[in-house]
């Protein structure tokens, strides 16, 4: 059903791919797009480079922001 145990994890992975990208619960692709934009320039690794250690954090956090972005362009482009 699509109040069970699945839904509620898919929801609150969906819930926390917007606290990743910082934008406001059931924020439009458009948004979530140029959100993930402006925190991969932010953040990515490559700005990071004079310390291992973060760099690493950054390479970490990129992934999350990606995740986040394939989660939400998956449900937002489909749904």
């Amino acid at each position: 059903s699509a109040t069970g145990p699945a839904a509620q994890a898919n929801a609150q992975k969906i819930a926390q791919a917007y606290v990743a990208l910082e934008l406001p619960q059931g924020s439009d692709f458009a948004a979530v797009k140029q959100q993930y934009r402006k925190l991969m320039r932010k953040y990515h690794p490559d700005h990071h480079t004079g310390s291992r250690e973060k760099e690493k954090a950054a390479h970490e956090l990129t992934q999350k922001l990606t995740e986040a972005y394939k989660l939400l362009e998956k449900r937002l482009r489909v749904g």
